[in-house]
């Protein structure tokens, strides 16, 4: 199966998707969301200015229709379950005047602007509350780049789900056995979220993948530069001491157990393939800087 097989995705969109770097259906389950949004309704009385939200309320009020020729605006007045009012304003969608009915309680998602203390909704969406599908639960935003909307996403995902075969080195036994997710559910979940309590454990599962993925990689790399070393390093460890010393601060213990076994590396008889990890400010930096000063030293003389 390849992108254009996918039903909904043509010449155009597959040009989008490769700009996101989604080349394959399996790139674009592993397109993972970068936000969720609780969608659960919230009282009005909660509401502050600037934040996008949820509320759940009656279509109670027309406050007023303009309309000109570059602007039509469509504002009502909504009330809660608690008797909170707020107004709802509505710029250039003319469509909305004949789709909202009097007294019907709706679901409205977006942004509220705060105008001289009255708190206004700009332009949000909105569903009947009898039979909201975009606006419940958990909805999932992708970084698409303006390419594609999120929803697009979502329904390309849901298309090809269960239908793609993932690879996975990690097979469903070992998954069992260690209390794991197989890859294909946890992918499913994150796509298409129930709740967020269990979201973390779903992106953990894949972080993992792609870590075992990672480490097989640098592994196949290393069995296939396994050769000999034409250059030798006997240099002792002590031939830093002076770049150490000038260092102005002392090592930690993990910094020089990493010379240590970096420099025993280079004077193995095969060539060195190690990955240097560690948090930001760590001292990665300094290490690296001391094994490249120790391979200068080696180049100039040995030490016997």
């Amino acid at each position: 199966m390849n992108l254009l097989d996918i039903k909904g995705v043509g010449e155009k969109t597959v040009e989008k998707l490769n700009k996101l770097d989604i080349f394959t259906p399996a790139d674009l389950l592993m397109f993972t969301p970068k936000k969720y949004i609780d969608m659960t309704p919230i009282p009005i009385r909660l509401i502050r200015g600037g934040c996008f939200c949820v509320i759940r309320a009656k279509y109670s009020k027309k406050l007023k229709q303009f309309k000109n020729k570059k602007l039509n605006i469509f504002s009502v007045e909504c009330v809660d379950s608690f008797g909170d009012i707020i107004q709802v304003d509505w710029f250039n969608q003319d469509y909305i005047s004949k789709v909202l009915t009097l007294e019907k309680e709706y679901i409205f998602y977006g942004r509220v602007t705060d105008k001289k203390g009255k708190l206004i909704f700009i332009n949000p969406e909105f569903e009947s509350s009898n039979n909201a599908k975009k606006l419940t639960g958990v909805r999932v935003e992708y970084a698409t780049k303006g390419l594609v909307t999120s929803s697009k996403i979502s329904a390309l995902v849901g298309e090809i789900s269960g239908k793609v075969k993932l690879n996975t080195f990690i097979t469903n036994k070992i998954a069992l056995k260690h209390d794991l997710l197989p890859l294909d559910r946890a992918i499913y979940n994150l796509h298409f979220p129930s709740h967020f309590t269990d979201l973390e454990t779903n992106l953990d599962r894949i972080r993992l993948e792609k870590i075992v993925n990672l480490m097989l990689v640098y592994h196949e790399l290393e069995v296939r530069n396994k050769v000999a070393r034409t250059k030798r390093y006997l240099n002792p460890i002590s031939a830093l001491d002076n770049a150490i010393n000038s260092l102005g601060f002392k090592l930690t213990e993990s910094q020089s157990n990493a010379l240590n076994i970096l420099v025993n590396a280079l004077k193995s008889d095969n060539n060195l393939s190690y990955l240097l990890l560690g948090d930001v400010g760590s001292g990665k930096t300094v290490v690296a800087l001391l094994m490249c000063y120790y391979v200068i030293l080696g180049a100039e003389k040995q030490y016997f």
